[in-house]
């Protein structure tokens, strides 16, 4: 009796594992669709020639890319994103180079109209644009003025600070900015676009190479010059001091991308402790990392202040399913604490204009809502956020703004730009006479406040 009921039980047991089923596996299931969304690695291969099947799966990677990480299409309510896709089929399908087919990309990104999302070709041809001859150029009251010259011994005597390109390559300049460069430059506002089109694209090509500019001088006369493209757009001093007039601190802050910076200004801490009021130049800051911003920020104040509101939307399939709204929306905001000995507390103001973007926004964000002092020049670029990066076929990158960022007060500026509270634009005249108008202002305000 003992032998069968051991056999009984020994058949129920095994019967139930026959039947036993698998408990889900979380960290399977999460894993598995990671997998499907990698973080972005730029091993991929370089081609130098693309199938049809290519061409149609990167534009496909970008419009999915888009559909579904997107920050911002609140911000073109009138783009079809579906119907875009399916007009450039067909012309990624007719280009006949890898240089031709990055063009349509760049096209086909534009309608985005942001700034933090970008198409970048494979790094044999990216290299072909990061160069510039060594001028300063903005457009003035609609024409092309040069406003510095960044180095003098490759350059003619004859081209000063004020003169008009007339034309590049013996194209006239509005002619060659419309065929040119328009068509496929990323922006998010007519500033930034202008901005990005005069101070970077106008001029740029292969590093060495030669341009032909038609100048027109302070009297009239035209001239042709073949300039060498010798400065990297990319090379940037990220923080210069010198002192102004009634001991008043002058500091041009042109990049946040490395800790270097605050900690640059950290050095000078010292002698900009003297100072009867302190100037902080962004006009030329293309952004990098807001926490450089924010350390800097943090030795004005030792009061905690807000920082970005940030906007992220997530996408729930089940929810569509059901026919319920498919996204939901989470926001987040965090005040940074100055955590640093020493703190500025004396006058302050900001200069910004619309090169003036992504974390230097943020921070002239920061700026403003603390009210530490005015912001004075031009609205900023109107844009920022976080650009997630895919691999595209051929060995380009595709970046796709995937955060939406509001002021800490909550107020728009992508898509916008930040007004600054006194608004002062530049003239030609100005530029010929070597006057810095906006510089002039701020000096200005810090003295009527000190004295």
């Amino acid at each position: 009796m003992a032998r069968k009921l051991i056999i009984i039980v020994a058949f129920f047991n095994a019967t139930l594992m026959v039947n036993a089923q698998e408990a889900f596996d979380s960290v399977n299931y999460a894993n598995r669709y990671n997998q499907l969304f990698p973080a972005f690695n730029n091993s991929h291969s370089v081609s130098k020639q693309l199938s049809r099947t290519e061409k149609i799966a990167g534009l496909s990677t970008f419009w999915s890319e888009a559909k579904f990480g997107f920050a911002n299409f609140d911000l073109v309510p009138s783009l079809n994103w579906d119907s875009a896709y399916l007009a450039f089929i067909p012309k990624v399908e007719a280009t006949k180079t890898v240089s031709g087919y990055y063009k349509v990309l760049k096209q086909f990104n534009q309608l985005l109209k942001d700034g933090h999302s970008r198409i970048m070709e494979p790094q044999y041809l990216f290299e072909q644009s990061t160069f510039s001859v060594p001028l300063q150029v903005k457009c003035i009251e609609g024409k092309a003025i040069i406003t510095a010259l960044l180095e003098n011994k490759n350059l003619p005597l004859s081209v000063k600070v004020g003169n008009e390109i007339i034309a590049v390559d013996d194209v006239p300049v509005q002619q060659f900015i419309r065929n040119k460069i328009s068509p496929f430059i990323k922006f998010s506002t007519s500033q930034d676009s202008i901005a990005r089109i005069y101070s970077y694209e106008l001029l740029s090509g292969a590093k060495n190479s030669k341009v032909q500019l038609t100048l027109k001088d302070n009297n009239g006369v035209q001239q042709q010059y073949i300039l060498s493209r010798t400065r990297d757009l990319n090379e940037i001093t990220p923080v210069t001091f010198t002192w102004l007039k009634d001991s008043i601190a002058y500091i041009s802050i042109n990049s946040f991308i490395s800790s270097k910076t605050p900690e640059q200004f950290d050095s000078l801490f010292n002698v900009i402790a003297v100072s009867r009021g302190l100037i902080i130049d962004v006009r030329n800051n293309r952004g990098g990392n807001s926490n450089n911003g924010y350390e800097i920020l943090g030795r004005l104040t030792d009061t905690a202040f807000a920082t970005n509101q940030s906007i992220f939307h997530k996408y729930n399939p089940a929810q569509r399913s059901w026919g319920n709204p498919a996204n939901e929306i989470e926001k987040n905001q965090f005040w940074w604490k100055p955590y640093k000995k020493d703190t500025y507390k004396k006058p302050v103001v900001l200069l910004t204009g619309a090169l003036t973007y992504s974390a230097a926004e943020d921070f002239t964000a920061a700026f403003k809502c603390m009210k530490r002092g005015l912001v004075i020049g031009e609205k900023t670029g109107g844009s920022t956020g976080n650009p997630m990066a895919f691999a595209l076929p051929g060995g380009g990158i595709g970046f796709v703004c995937s955060k939406r960022d509001l002021m800490p007060d909550g107020t728009e500026f992508v898509g916008k730009g930040i007004s600054p509270n006194i608004e002062i634009a530049e003239k030609i005249e100005e530029i010929k006479g070597g006057k810095d108008v906006v510089l002039a202002r701020a000096i200005q305000s810090i003295t009527q406040l000190i004295k």
